[in-house]
């Protein structure tokens, strides 16, 4: 599936801010979302779920929507294996 934010400007904002960020999660800079979620918050930049959210036309900050949805997603799925830790084999839902 390909976004709208593909085309023109749009990706190439798209491919600075995803630069800058994870540029920022490397160095663990003052806004890095890695410490705080205790995982690699380094954002792949032909992550679909990621350009969904930038896409959106209701997301006004994408990294904020894109890594709270990953912690609800994970949360919900602890749930289902019943407080258990995630198996390693299944962390890339993370």
């Amino acid at each position: 599936m390909v976004f709208e934010v593909e085309r023109g400007d749009r990706k190439e904002q798209l491919e600075k801010l995803l630069a800058c960020h994870n540029a920022n999660e490397k160095a663990l800079g003052d806004e890095a979302f890695g410490p705080w979620l205790g995982v690699n918050c380094e954002i792949h930049p032909n992550d679909e779920i990621f350009k969904f959210f930038y896409g959106h036309p209701t997301c006004k900050n994408p990294l904020r929507d894109y890594f709270a949805d990953g912690w609800r997603t994970s949360y919900e799925l602890m749930i289902v294996l019943g407080g258990r830790p995630i198996p390693r084999a299944m962390q890339f839902v993370a």
